[in-house]
């Protein structure tokens, strides 16, 4: 498989990771580290498998594929965002026009072996030439509306054809490697096995609460994600008919891809908080999640657009919906 690793564009589904060299021969390697940024690699190897299984690079049109899609961003993508399928399009739109081709801001990766710097007091942003941007760019094609899209991968305008690039997933290549990713994504969906656990489930309900992820493209922010999860952990404890994973056995995930049901498996726990937190300036978007892992449902799910400020009122809000969902009473403080 080495020598066939060695083209031009390589989509690695086993660590969400698109290796390319652009025509000015800039070699790129592009790390999608987030469930909602796994989500559009694997969109983009979507278009890809589909443009092979055509023979041909062409549009591809995503309605064809809305059961495909939901089940990638159920999976894969956590659910970031709506989960609703009539939603998936608009997002993926949206984001295939304005934020993938984005190489200098880079809002839905990561370019590893390059460093994000402030450009002329607009915020980080990673320099390259109008030349690479361009050539970037330009590998995000789009037609129709947001409702009836079609996208293309357009890699003929880096002088590369179907067969330089390959898809990757375990030891598997291209449509047989497309193939095993979605049937293992079928297979695991997001329910958990008492049997598969690692330690009994405990007779009450039981929490996870995982690392908020770092959404803002600063690690300087960490602490805010850190911050927030260990105080809703705090808070959590403090319920005696919880039982909840400590802060060390939780913080095992931090900046981990992980799906659901194996912390669940791993950690011996029924519940599992997920959540997420962007900022600009002072105002800061917080998402979060809590999902049953033995039935794969999500019991509650919320946004909060605050400033900073309002932090700790959001701590205490998720950790009231978090105990009212799982029917529990906080003792008073």
């Amino acid at each position: 498989m080495d020598e066939k690793t060695k083209r031009a564009m390589r989509i690695d589904l086993n660590e969400f990771k698109l290796y390319l060299r652009l025509k000015n021969k800039t070699a790129l390697t592009l790390h999608f580290n987030s469930p909602s940024r796994m989500f559009y690699l694997s969109v983009i190897a979507l278009v890809v498998n589909e443009m092979e299984r055509l023979g041909k690079i062409t549009s591809i049109p995503l309605g064809n594929h809305l059961n495909l899609l939901a089940l990638l961003n159920e999976t894969v993508g956590g659910s970031a965002g709506s989960s609703d399928k009539e939603n998936l399009l608009p997002r993926i739109y949206k984001k295939w026009k304005d934020a993938l081709p984005d190489l200098e801001d880079a809002p839905l990766f990561k370019v590893l072996g390059r460093k994000k710097d402030y450009d002329e007091g607009t915020g980080k942003a990673y320099h390259f030439t109008e030349e690479e941007k361009d050539s970037w760019a330009n590998l995000f094609e789009y037609k129709g509306s947001e409702e009836n899209v079609r996208l293309r991968f357009s890699i003929d305008r880096l002088g590369v054809n179907l067969t330089d690039i390959v898809i990757i997933y375990e030891e598997y290549l291209n449509q047989e490697a497309w193939e095993r990713f979605i049937s293992d994504l079928k297979q695991e969906g997001k329910i958990a096995s008492v049997k598969k656990m690692a330690y009994p489930l405990p007779d009450k309900p039981s929490i996870a609460v995982l690392p908020f992820w770092n959404m803002t493209g600063d690690p300087a922010q960490d602490y805010f994600c850190d911050g927030l999860s260990e105080e809703i952990i705090t808070a959590l404890s403090k319920t005696p008919k919880l039982f909840v994973i400590a802060r060390n056995s939780a913080f095992t995930y931090k900046s981990k891809p992980v799906k659901v049901q194996q912390v669940a498996e791993e950690l011996g726990v029924k519940f599992v908080l997920e959540g997420s937190l962007r900022k600009v300036r002072d105002r800061i978007r917080i998402t979060s999640q809590l999902t049953d892992a033995l039935s794969g449902y999500h019991l509650w799910a919320d946004r909060y657009d605050r400033t900073v400020k309002d932090m700790f009122t959001i701590q205490d809000e998720i950790t009231k919906n978090i105990i009212t969902a799982l029917q529990v009473k906080k003792v008073a403080p």
